[in-house]
């Protein structure tokens, strides 16, 4: 088991941000975290009413992935992921919704995907 580091950490969090720049996640507020987590090579936990998201890296790696700027590159993306879709995913759990809830929600991920996608602000 190998262990992130202070530099790992660095590269990690400059990826958080670029993905949140490419992602047009702009109205979320990101705190960043460097601790253990069981769950995986990093975590999301996104509070969707304040706008506020704390994205994690674990500072537990396993053996299967090399600890690489490429690797950590690509957790910040899949957490970033997590937080793009937060607001379809906490409309899911919620106990009453309808389609003009849904909606929204879906149309904002598919304009931020647009966006990033093809690179137009418009």
């Amino acid at each position: 088991m190998a262990k992130t580091t202070e530099l790992h950490f660095a590269i990690f969090s400059e990826a958080v941000y670029k993905w949140q720049q490419t992602l047009g996640l702009l109205d979320w507020s990101i705190y960043l975290a460097h601790e253990a987590d069981s769950e995986g090579y990093g975590s999301c936990t996104p509070n969707n009413t304040g706008r506020v998201a704390t994205i994690t890296l674990n500072t537990e790696w396993d053996d299967m992935r090399p600890i690489t700027p490429g690797s950590l590159d690509t957790v910040a993306l899949h957490e970033m992921l997590h937080l793009l879709l937060a607001d379809l995913t906490w409309l899911i759990e919620c106990r009453y919704l309808t389609e003009s809830d849904i909606m929204p929600a879906e149309h904002a991920a598919i304009r931020r995907l647009e966006k990033a996608l093809t690179g137009s602000n418009g």
